[in-house]
């Protein structure tokens, strides 16, 4: 005697069509392309926040400096890193120095008007901020 087992056919049409595949790549497709210009957005806004956090950290660093050493900390724009550009581009790195507060080249008084990189660079910023700089000579540590 022989006994035949038959197993129920439930999986006679197991898998996908071409046509379900083709449908779901489609999807799949019109998602991601939907969705990939925000990672591009993404990655570009994470790239502008580190350079920013990076001058900010330099500046604060400047400023503490400034105070530790009692001394002027100048931060300038720098292509090369040995010294300071005229055109005050500051996406290509910067350099920071201390000097004397009276070191002539950087903050200085001609025919009694403050002058110096520190003065143009200061100039520069109300003027990208709109406002009126005012600028004063202390002795470190003094308070204005």
């Amino acid at each position: 005697m022989t006994w035949t087992v038959r197993l129920p056919s439930r999986c006679r049409n197991c898998g996908y069509s071409l046509y379900e595949l083709l449908v779901t790549m489609t999807i799949a497709a019109t998602v991601l392309s939907l969705g990939a210009p925000a990672l591009g957005f993404l990655a570009a806004d994470k790239r502008m926040t580190v350079e920013v956090d990076a001058l900010f950290h330099a500046v604060h660093l400047a400023r503490k400096e400034s105070i530790v050493r009692r001394r002027v900390v100048t931060i300038c724009a720098s292509n090369t890193g040995k010294d300071c550009d005229a055109g005050y581009d500051w996406s290509r790195g910067w350099i920071m120095f201390a000097v004397y507060r009276d070191f002539a080249p950087y903050s200085y008084k001609k025919d009694g008007k403050l002058v110096g990189v520190d003065i143009d660079v200061g100039r520069l910023i109300a003027q990208e901020l709109g406002a009126e700089p005012r600028f004063y000579t202390t002795l470190a540590g003094e308070n204005v």
